[in-house]
Order: C-alpha cells, then structure tokens, then sequence
C-alpha cells in the first residue's frame, strides 16, 4: 500500500504535467478570436455593410412646402378680360408611402402631391393634386423599373426625384419631371451649406418653357377673342397653348441620399404657338420645405448616418483593436510557455 507521502508526490507530478496543455488551449483559442474580429473588421465595411444597409420596404412619409405666388382666376376668362391674383398663400403637401414589391430587392414609393392656397378652406382651397409611382433599388437607392408601377414606372429607370443614390457625388444626375414625364440634368452646384454641422450637397434642376398642353386636354389649350391680344376685333379668334418653366434647388445629405431642403420656382402660362408672346399668367409660384419638415429630415438624414459610420468606421475599428490585442495577448502567453526540459 502506497504512503501519503506518494500519492501527494503523484498527484502534483500529474497537474505539472497537464497545466502546459491547458496553457496552449488558451493561446490557441485567442489567437482564433484575434483572427475572427481581424476578418470581421475588414468583412463589415467592404461586404456587410453594403448588406445591411438598405432602403425600408414599407415606410411613410410627408414633406410640406409653403410659399406665395400669383394664380389666374378661371372665371375671368370667359369675360375676356384675364384677372390674376397676387401674393396668394399656397402649401404643397408631398405624401409619399413604399410598400414592397415584388420582390425584397426594390420599394415601391407611391407619392401623392397637393397644391393648395391657405387662404381658403373646403374644396375651393385646393388647386391641383396628382400621383406618381416609382420603384427604388432599395441597395442603391435608384429608381429601376417594375410591372408595380404602370406607365412611366414600369417602361424603364428614370431620373432621380424623392430620393439621392447612397454616398451621392458631387456629379450631375438627371431629375425626372413628373409635368413633362422627362428626364433633364440635375446639375451639381456646391457643398458650401453645412446645417448642424451637417455638409449638404445642392443641386439645381432647370426646365426651359416647354408646351405642355397635351398633357391636359381639358385645360392645356384656349381660344381667346383677337382683341384679348390687342388685335383688331374682326381677325379670327386666337388659339394659345399652356407652357411650362420650372427652377428646383436641392439640398441632399450625401451618406443616406436623403433630399434635406427643397425650394422651386415654377410658372404656367398661355401663350401662342412657339410659346411668345405670354399672354396669361396661369400660376406663377415659389415655394420651399417649411422649417419644420427641414428639421425633421435632417434629424432622419443624421441617424441615417450615424448608423452608416457605426458600421463602416466604429465596430472596424473596435474589432480591429480587439482582434490586435487579443493576438498580442495569444502571442505573450506563448512566449511565456513551460519548456519542455530532457
């Protein structure tokens, strides 16, 4: 039978023997984990992010735009004698909802817009309403085309209107015109307007006077007597066309792509064929986002971003730190190995 003394002596010779093993499961294990956050650090920005960040599929949104402008009163055509109305209050209410398509890689963004004066109240208040529809690569950010939208949105790609590409640059684009269902140049202007320390690209959209009275039949033309043009009384009646102008400024936080201030300047008249001399003013406004809806989208355009920088600079580097470290660590218990002595 074995003495205590023998039996202590083995068992300290069995731990001494079996502590080294347990040491290298430990530095092999640091040394996996250092690879692992290293890889991860590099995966994220090139690779998951580019996953990871996208447009919602379903959302909500309202942007309102106020400003002035002169309208003409329709009844005082018919008296010959054309009365337009200056310096009236006038609010454009944009609603916009993405629903998604038909597959998870687009957003379908159905967007209703109301022009209305706000001196007045019921039906009389509104001016015009219209709808647009277009399907956005929701990695992208771009319009694509899709059966989900008809018409326009379904014929192919068009300009860029609710919605900047992510990282925009600072390049032209083309801007699609939802009056004359044309794309024209979106011309980069600056990235001299920085708003709570946030850097905004702006662009500036033009369209020359354009006749547009085919695409409302009911009002897009009008016969009016020669003597309404100064004419003699007796020469034939006077057939005038409705022409359209428009000048849109767009501020646009690069990052998210998100439109953050918006300002237009648009006009409508009669005027002969070849669009002189303009006889009758029909709206003739300027308009831009209200404080409030400004604010509001740079608040989201911020959060945009500073979600983007989390995943593109902050967690990098974080686990680049780590996975450094914890290789440091690995390769200073490794040098601090038991020898193995003969």
């Amino acid at each position: 039978m074995p003495s205590t003394e023998a039996a202590a002596t083995s068992n300290a010779g069995g731990n001494s023997s079996s502590a080294p093993w347990r040491g290298l499961a430990l530095v092999y294990s640091l040394a996996a984990a250092g690879v692992v956050a290293l890889v991860a650090a590099v995966l994220i920005p090139t690779v998951i992010v580019g996953m990871l960040i996208k447009l919602p599929a379903e959302f909500d949104s309202v942007t309102v735009a106020r400003g002035s402008g002169s309208l003409l009163d329709p009844a005082s055509i018919a008296t010959g004698q054309a009365a337009v109305e200056k310096d009236v209050p006038l609010e454009v209410t944009t609603e916009s909802r993405a629903v998604a398509g038909n597959d998870e890689s687009i957003s379908v963004l159905q967007v209703t817009g109301t022009v209305r004066r706000t001196d007045r109240q019921g039906e009389g208040a509104v001016l015009s309403t219209s709808k647009d529809c277009v399907a956005l690569d929701r990695s992208t950010a771009t319009p694509v085309a899709s059966t989900a939208c008809p018409g326009d949105g379904a014929s192919g790609p068009r300009g860029l209107q609710y919605q900047f590409p992510f990282d925009a640059d600072k390049q032209d684009y083309q801007y699609f015109d939802t009056t004359t269902k044309t794309d024209g140049v979106l011309q980069f202007i600056d990235d001299e307007t920085v708003v709570n320390g946030v850097r905004l690209l702006h662009f500036r959209n033009s369209v020359a006077p354009i006749d547009i009275s085919g695409h409302d039949p009911a009002t897009g033309s009008l016969t009016v007597p020669a003597a309404a043009l100064g004419l003699p009384a007796q020469a034939p009646a006077v057939q005038l066309s409705m022409f359209y102008t428009a000048t849109r400024d767009i501020w646009a936080e690069p990052v998210t792509g998100s439109i953050v201030r918006f300002a237009e300047q648009q006009k409508r008249y009669y005027a002969p064929v070849g669009g002189s001399p303009e006889v009758m003013t029909v709206v003739d406004m300027q308009v831009q986002f209200t404080p409030e809806t400004e604010n509001s989208l740079l608040a989201d355009a911020e959060d945009g971003r500073r979600t983007v920088d989390l995943l593109e600079r902050w967690i990098p580097i974080g686990l680049g730190m780590t996975g450094i470290l914890t290789l440091a660590g690995a390769g200073v218990l490794w040098s601090r190995r038991p020898r193995s002595t003969s």
